[in-house]
Parts: C-alpha cells; sequence; structure tokens
C-alpha cells in the first residue's frame, strides 16, 4: 500500500483524483490545500467527508515566491506568522521521513518552501501533474502549474531528486494520471531530460525548457511520462511486440 501525500489546489479534477487515490486503497498521509480561484467551493467538505478523520487536511493561503524574484518584490512568507504554514511543513516533513511519495496538482510554492527549509530531505518518490515536454506555451493547461509560480518551480527542479513530471501531452487529465503513475508506476513510459525554468525572459517568463538530449550536465535531470497504457501488463506486452 503507497502512502501518499496530496498538495493540490481543490479543483474539481483534484477532487477525481483524491478519490481515485483511496479506490486504489492509497495510504493518505494529508492533503493540503492551497487558496486557488480556480478551487470549487464544495471541496473542503468533500475532502473531510472523505478524509472523515483518517488524514489530516490542511488549507494553507500562500502566495507565490515568483513576486520576490520578478517586479514588485515584497518580503518572503513568514513560517512562523502562520500556523497553517507552520503546520503544513511539519506534515511534509513527517511524510518524507515515512517515505511517502509526493503528488502535486498545483504550483510549487509549498514543496519548494520545504525544500529551501530541508534541502537534504526530498521525497524519494514526487510525481507532479503538469509541466510540457517541450518549451513554450503549447500547453497551457499544463503550464500554469508551472507559470503560476515559476520561482518555485525552479527550486523544486533544482533539488527534488526524483520529479517527474505528467504533462498534458501524455494524459488528458494530468492528475488522473499522476495518481495512475503513484498506483501502477509500469503503466507509464518515462524518458528523464535535464530541464529548467525560465525566470529571466520576458518572452518566456515560467516556461520550461527541457533539453530530450541531456547535453548540458550540470542541468538537473526529471522524469518526463510521455505515453500512459491501461495497465503495466499492457506496457509490458507493447514493449515485447
Amino acid at each position: 500500500m503507497r502512502s501518499v501525500l496530496l498538495i493540490c489546489s481543490g479543483t474539481a479534477a483534484d477532487l477525481a483524483a483524491l478519490r481515485q487515490l483511496l479506490a486504489g486503497h492509497a495510504r493518505l498521509c494529508g492533503v493540503v490545500q492551497l487558496s486557488d480561484p480556480a478551487a470549487e467551493a464544495g471541496f473542503p467538505q468533500a475532502c473531510e467527508r472523505l478524509a472523515d478523520g483518517k488524514f489530516p487536511y490542511l488549507r494553507v493561503s500562500l502566495p507565490p515566491l515568483s513576486p520576490l524574484f520578478g517586479p514588485g518584490g515584497g518580503p518572503p512568507p513568514d513560517a512562523g506568522a502562520a500556523p497553517q504554514l507552520q503546520a503544513a511543513l511539519a506534515l511534509l516533513h513527517e511524510a518524507a521521513e515515512a517515505g511517502a511519495a509526493l503528488l502535486t496538482t498545483t504550483r510549487l510554492t509549498l514543496p519548494a518552501l520545504y525544500l529551501l527549509a530541508r534541502p537534504g530531505a526530498p521525497f524519494a518518490c514526487w510525481v507532479h501533474a503538469g509541466g510540457a515536454v517541450f518549451a513554450g506555451d503549447c500547453t497551457p493547461a499544463a503550464e500554469r502549474t508551472i507559470r503560476d509560480d515559476p520561482a518555485a518551480a525552479a527550486i523544486a527542479v533544482a533539488r527534488a531528486g526524483a520529479l517527474t513530471f505528467v504533462p498534458l501531452e501524455a494524459a488528458k487529465t494530468p492528475a488522473a494520471g499522476a495518481v495512475q503513475v503513484l498506483l501502477d508506476p509500469a503503466s507509464a513510459q518515462v524518458e528523464r531530460y535535464s530541464v529548467q525554468v525560465e525566470t529571466e525572459s520576458a518572452a518566456s517568463y515560467g516556461c520550461l525548457v527541457c533539453d530530450v538530449l541531456c547535453r548540458d550536465k550540470t542541468l538537473p535531470l526529471c522524469g518526463f511520462v510521455t505515453k500512459l497504457f491501461d495497465s503495466g501488463k499492457e506496457a509490458a506486452r507493447r514493449a515485447d511486440a
């Protein structure tokens, strides 16, 4: 039984992913919902009903890190001033220490803060619903989770160690695809590319820039799901064909 910590924004796709995890008998370490205008109004109540005391559910209001690196500036978030944020960071640490997998379907602000605070304690498995295999804005829906906080995404890419993206090119619904990757890893075809997040150019700010040939050895490597099969058995059958 796989242990999973879910960080989401509370959309309908997130609620479906949560139900998919529970149906797949995943052990939920917790659900953290970041504030987002796209959130479903009924997500908190639905999540609390599904939790039924079996796992913690936290709601965190957290601004993106990116303004700190771009126009406007501003002070960094103060973990001590926000009990919800402090509790969420503690939950991430407990999950990482327990060897749980991390599933993210929203901007990467919270995991980035965790990695800055504890650079030596990354997650052994981290699947993110979003990203894109090629540079540019060809898949806006999948790119949103990166563009909403490029600075946080850059920290995640540089420090995560075991981060796998499930882009829209591979899954019609990245959140559902990410759950499938966690529950049935053999059903995913994963390629590793060197990647960086564009945080300097105004024209491509927030884009994931991937080098499929991995020519720059100084860049971190991340996994990208390029194809999803119905099951691990189907993937093996096609590989043998």
